[in-house]
């Protein structure tokens, strides 16, 4: 309520860049922001790694703490939020939850939810398992090794997004082919975060928090 006094519908509206300008402005769009700032504020944390269309509500968060001289403001850390697994996530993640990729996932589900995760055939755009490659796997790695069947063409090493893109809608890269490799580079990435659950009992007791909630 006080960040709501303490701002003006015009620079509420202004922080609402996702906002459809030829659609009217509802009231929860007006309040949205001012929830999204107070959950930063109430929790005891001091950084916090956001998706970047929370960006705005950082902003709010931070003009509100310089408002009100609090000493303790939050750090956000802003990252592109990687994108849903499913083809239809408002419609199938209560039946197929394996919709995005968690710390705590085995190796056998990573390879579960790669294995049934959306990836149309020569389709670049919208395509969430390319995605992963684009903002994770190639930043990550540097590179996307694809490990091929001689007949199938052999093993591959991609350096570029746009090289990838080029094989995948031309047909020469498979979608079976973009999957294995997926699966195996996330799991590459998560082991050592899985050795690490293992061996702290703290960490133990935080996942375990976790898949109680």
């Amino acid at each position: 309520m006080d960040i709501g006094r303490r701002n003006t519908v015009t620079e509420l509206v202004r922080s609402l860049r996702n906002r459809d300008p030829m659609k009217g402005l509802t009231a929860d769009e007006i309040i949205k922001p001012c929830l999204q700032c107070a959950s930063m504020l109430f929790q005891k944390v001091d950084i916090w790694l956001l998706s970047k269309d929370l960006r705005d509500a950082a902003s709010l968060a931070s003009r509100y703490c310089k408002l009100l001289k609090r000493k303790n403001q939050p750090v956000a850390v802003l990252h592109h939020m990687p994108p849903s697994l499913l083809q239809y996530p408002e419609r199938e993640i209560k039946l197929q939850p394996g919709w995005d990729i968690c710390m705590e996932d085995s190796e056998e589900l990573i390879c579960r939810k790669i294995e049934y995760a959306f990836c149309p055939p020569n389709v670049v755009k919208d395509n969430p398992c390319l995605g992963y490659i684009r903002y994770v796997i190639l930043p990550w790695f540097g590179k996307f090794d694809v490990i091929r069947k001689k007949e199938n063409g052999g093993n591959k090493t991609y350096l570029s997004m746009e090289e990838l893109a080029a094989d995948y809608v031309s047909g020469s890269l498979h979608a079976s082919d973009v999957r294995l490799a997926l699966a195996k580079s996330l799991n590459e990435i998560l082991q050592p975060v899985r050795v690490g659950f293992k061996s702290s009992s703290e960490a133990k007791d935080a996942v375990k928090a976790m898949m109680e909630c």
